[in-house]
């Protein structure tokens, strides 16, 4: 659904059309030229305002690109807008937002600067960007809390805008924010913290609570590639122990098995739709190199194959030594 908002809700432009919202969990980080999908609306109260990515030091805790906010032309005052459009109805207590933020030796603007929620007709400002400086610092808000708290609607109208405002470009003047989460309120983690004893890695990844890999933390992963990227598969676990990767559609703990781990492939407990992609312990060449070395962590990369931007699959590994089976986190690709 599309909904016009008129200049005085905003105070900038004399009308903005903003996307149908989205849910939890969400990311954007900023790192392919074609970011911008339909939950984002980019405004700008004169020409010259200026939303763009770029990836200059220093970067983000996230790495890659951010975007920048500013104005292309010197002594040019100009408030821009980046706004994320969200499903307000799927917000519940401790859904939180998150995001780095820093400034590039900006003025404050006490009223304008900052991050805001709003229903196209009521804004609520959550984070004070004055108070930014030029290192990046990560803001966290607890969305139902602060629309309860500034009166704002938790309906299809929901909006998070990004707000800045001054007059010259970067790097004199300048708001930057990077890695953009929308993380639902953490929940029970069921199955198994198999990564403890085992576990697959394949680069920057969160759980559903927005957990990177870490030791003793239940899967499922998910993680965001580009297409003709490289996928590397770093497998740890006991030295010298075959181990299996198997890929199929996610299915969290599809199949909980006690000291071994949780699986979560497969539509189905048959498993029809799982396929082995590689198998340490059959033979052949490649399926030689499927074994854990002494120094405890096998290395595996591949191209990403030219795919439809989406879910692509998920992947999981099991390690095999002569007295146990332990299955590793999934984690989930997504290609951009």
């Amino acid at each position: 659904m599309k909904r016009l908002v008129s200049a005085i809700a905003l105070g900038l432009m004399s009308s903005l059309t903003l996307a149908q919202g989205v849910s939890a969990p969400y990311a954007q980080n900023f790192d392919v030229a074609g970011w911008q999908g339909p939950e984002w609306t980019i405004s700008t109260s004169v020409p010259a305002g200026r939303v763009q990515l770029l990836s200059t030091a220093p970067v983000s805790p996230q790495g890659g690109s951010y975007l920048a906010l500013d104005v292309s032309t010197s002594n040019t005052v100009c408030t821009d807008n980046v706004t994320l459009a969200i499903n307000g109805a799927t917000i519940t207590p401790g859904t939180l937002l998150k995001y780095y933020a820093k400034e590039t030796a900006d003025e404050a603007d006490a009223n304008v600067d900052g991050c805001f929620i709003s229903n196209g007709v009521i804004e609520y400002r959550v984070v004070d960007h004055t108070t930014l400086t030029s290192t990046w610092a990560e803001k966290s808000v607890d969305l139902f809390a602060a629309a309860q708290t500034g009166g704002i609607p938790l309906n299809a109208s929901f909006r998070v805008i990004f707000r800045w405002r001054d007059n010259n470009p970067t790097p004199s003047d300048g708001l930057q924010i990077d890695d953009v989460r929308l993380n639902p309120p953490p929940i029970p983690d069921t199955g198994q913290a198999n990564s403890a004893a085992a576990r697959l890695t394949m680069g920057p990844a969160v759980n559903i609570n927005g957990f990177a890999y870490a030791d003793a933390l239940n899967g499922p992963y998910f993680a965001t590639r580009a297409n003709g990227s490289t996928l590397t598969f770093n497998v740890s676990g006991p030295a010298n122990s075959p181990y299996v990767v198997i890929a199929g559609p996610l299915h969290r703990n599809n199949l909980v098995i006690p000291s071994v781990g949780s699986l979560d492939l497969g539509t189905n407990v048959t498993l029809n739709d799982v396929v082995i992609i590689i198998d340490g312990t059959a033979p052949g060449f490649i399926n030689g190199l499927a074994v854990v070395p002494a120094a405890g962590t096998s290395t595996l990369s591949f191209p990403l194959p030219t795919l439809p931007a989406g879910v692509w699959t998920t992947f999981q590994a099991a390690i095999v030594t002569p007295t146990s089976v332990t299955v590793t986190a999934a984690t989930q690709i997504t290609v951009s």
